[in-house]
């Protein structure tokens, strides 16, 4: 684990349901800014164990982290983000879905070098120039 950055524990609730999870607090500190963005209460926001319950529930906000607590696939559909401006920060990040969202600008993508998949349909973005310095980009949807 990154020896410089606290670990947390961050306790989500889910309905009814309760879990623990371990993130590193400059994540939670960028997550927590990120929802507020977004307009979504934590409640309201999944985190996922595996790839596979990610992928399988394509319309559920949510995150999910690697060995590390990275976050390293982050799903916000149908929420108010404007910018790229903490996101940016999520250095491990390799899949961002934002379809519907209020995104004009892709400033600070640059800064997702690990990002291998991208979904920003339903936004208005006029420039998508930026996605040109992604070189570990495998899927763009527009």
């Amino acid at each position: 684990m990154k020896a410089l950055l606290k670990l947390v524990i961050v306790m989500v609730i889910l309905g009814s349901a309760f879990f623990t999870q371990i993130v590193q607090s400059s994540d939670i500190q960028m997550l927590d800014e990120i929802l507020r963005q977004a307009g979504i209460k934590r409640q309201k926001f999944y985190s996922f164990k595996t790839i596979d319950d990610f992928r399988n529930s394509p319309t559920t906000n949510g995150i999910l982290t690697n060995e590390y607590s990275d976050i390293v696939c982050l799903r916000i559909i149908g929420g108010s983000i404007d910018s790229l401006v903490y996101i940016s920060k999520l250095k491990e990040l390799r899949s961002l879905i934002l379809y519907d969202n209020k995104v004009t600008r892709l400033d600070g993508i640059e800064n997702l070098k690990h990002l291998q998949y991208l979904d920003i349909a339903d936004n208005k973005i006029a420039d998508i120039s930026a996605l040109k310095e992604l070189k570990s980009l495998r899927a763009v949807n527009l």
